[in-house]
């Protein structure tokens, strides 16, 4: 880690608004549809994501300013790196499953699938009703010169919202 480029770590939790197997989608990203109730990166730090390589301190600036805009987006530091940064991680995913409680019921489902006991009926019924999870590391590796942009793109997209939406 010679440049002492930031790591970050999303994790990412998408609900579905319907049973993933009755889920149709259509998505443009070129049409879609954000709210605006997230800061862009030049918001917050005065720059656009991917025109240079974020500092740090702009990875964490941004990633709580996100956090604290966003009811779809917790946020906190999973460790600490061995030059004492904090290494920090974001959640994004519908407000009832970013919580404490929402996490931990998300927890349990994913654990029920992973466990070998788990019946092919209860494993269909918790697939069906609970969210997809999708796990995004960027910048694992301190020479990797994208990934903290791309993670913070992803994590900033998302709880912006889009035009991919069920369509029934």
């Amino acid at each position: 880690m010679s440049k002492g480029l930031p790591a970050i770590v999303v994790g990412l939790v998408l609900a579905a608004a319907s049973p993933a197997a009755a889920q149709t989608t259509t998505c443009d990203p070129w049409s879609a549809n954000f709210s605006g109730a997230v800061p862009t990166a030049r918001d917050v730090i005065g720059i656009d994501l991917g025109a240079r390589d974020v500092t740090t301190a702009e990875s964490d600036a941004y990633l709580l300013a996100v956090d604290r805009a966003s009811a779809r987006v917790t946020s906190g530091v999973l460790a600490t790196s061995v030059q004492g940064r904090p290494l920090r991680y974001a959640i994004v995913g519908s407000p009832a499953n970013v919580t404490a409680k929402g996490l931990e019921r998300v927890r349990r489902s994913a654990a029920a699938l992973m466990d070998p006991r788990t019946s092919s009926a209860e494993a269909a019924r918790i697939a069906d009703a609970d969210p997809a999870i999708l796990w995004i590391a960027g910048n694992v590796h301190g020479g990797e010169e994208s990934g903290t942009d791309a993670a913070l793109t992803a994590t900033t997209a998302l709880p912006r919202g889009s035009s991919a939406r069920p369509s029934s």
